[in-house]
């Protein structure tokens, strides 16, 4: 008695199973009787029912959280919430022209949820969804395959307080980017830090039960992460963002590094300067550091790349850098 040609299920803390786009219907949402997934006909002695949406969208996905349902369609996002019977359901909209952007797409835990858009990417905080602001969006969406965005696919690592989605570039058919937030403030991490990379893994799942997350590539490997320092002879890094002083209408002279490293030695510097903005790029390094590293150069626009020794565990803090004025526009 189940309804066919689903388009997702997510089953609501009350022990619901709610069937998204149910019957080939992109707007219908169906739920099973209490507990009960073979009695999907409402009558008067269960609680099984259905509902459609008021929308112009195409329902994608849903996710429990804590006070409902979330379902997701391509245009806007809706929240289930349980009052008995009669009607057993109130759907309320929740968000307009904040759909996601793939059916595997949104992230959830307890009451929140985050998930890319098309365009940009948004969050529900328990009570309303708001845009949510990210530093690294032109990049990410200037460079997806538009006809291969079904498969972006969200991974929440709970234990470092991020979520991950995995996009292709518009150079593949396949996911091999990544875009992560990090939204967890600590007292040596700012909240709201997003991060960019290249690494080829189609999905992947947090911790759980498991010792480390689980993620699988193209090829059907599936991968342990988060332990171990096998990087298969690369060299992990992380790369700074354009530093300037003001505006740019002075050059910055860099006087001194002083690192913050767990490690002496397991870490290089190579800095990129230029003086225009779409000028050629200078490069200096990769340089051994020391405490404090001796520097002497000039550019307007900065950006620092980190290098790890391969095959070893390192790990950095905050990074100094001594700037003062350098010459003039």
């Amino acid at each position: 008695g189940a309804p066919t040609q689903c388009a997702s299920l997510v089953v609501a803390e009350e022990g619901f199973l709610f069937a998204l786009g149910a019957g080939g219907d992109g707007r219908k949402i169906a739920w099973c009787d209490q507990r009960n997934i073979t009695q999907w006909t409402a009558d008067a002695t269960n609680q099984a029912g259905d509902y459609d949406l008021a929308t112009v969208g195409t329902l994608q996905c849903g996710k429990a959280v804590a006070g409902g349902v979330l379902a997701f369609t391509d245009v806007d996002v809706w929240q289930a919430g349980y009052i008995g019977t009669p009607l057993v359901y109130g759907f309320t909209r929740m968000g307009s022209g904040c759909g996601v952007i793939s059916k595997g797409a949104v992230s959830a835990r307890d009451s929140i949820a985050a998930w890319m858009g098309r365009g940009g990417f948004w969050l529900f905080d328990g009570q309303s969804v708001q845009p949510l602001d990210c530093d690294v969006q032109d990049y990410v969406f200037g460079d997806m395959n538009a006809d291969q965005v079904s498969k972006v696919s969200a991974v929440h690592l709970a234990d470092f307080g991020e979520v991950w989605w995995f996009y292709p570039s518009a150079a593949s058919v396949e996911c091999d980017h990544y875009v992560a937030w990090a939204y967890r403030e600590s007292a040596r991490q700012q909240r709201n830090v997003w991060t960019i990379g290249a690494l080829s893994r189609l999905s992947g799942s947090g911790r759980g039960v498991y010792p480390t997350p689980l993620m699988v590539d193209a090829a059907g490997y599936l991968y342990e992460h988060e332990t171990g320092v096998a990087y298969g002879g690369d060299e992990p890094f992380i790369e700074s963002g354009p530093i300037e002083l003001g505006l740019g209408d002075v050059q910055a002279e860099v006087q001194r590094l002083v690192p913050d490293e767990r490690a002496d030695g397991e870490v290089t510097a190579t800095f990129y300067g230029r003086l225009w903005p779409n000028g050629p790029e200078s490069t200096l390094g990769p340089i051994t550091l020391a405490s404090p590293t001796d520097l002497l150069f000039q550019a307007r626009e900065i950006r620092v790349r980190f290098t790890g020794a391969a095959n070893a565990s390192w790990r950095i803090g905050t990074m100094r850098l001594d700037l003062v004025a350098g010459d003039p526009l």
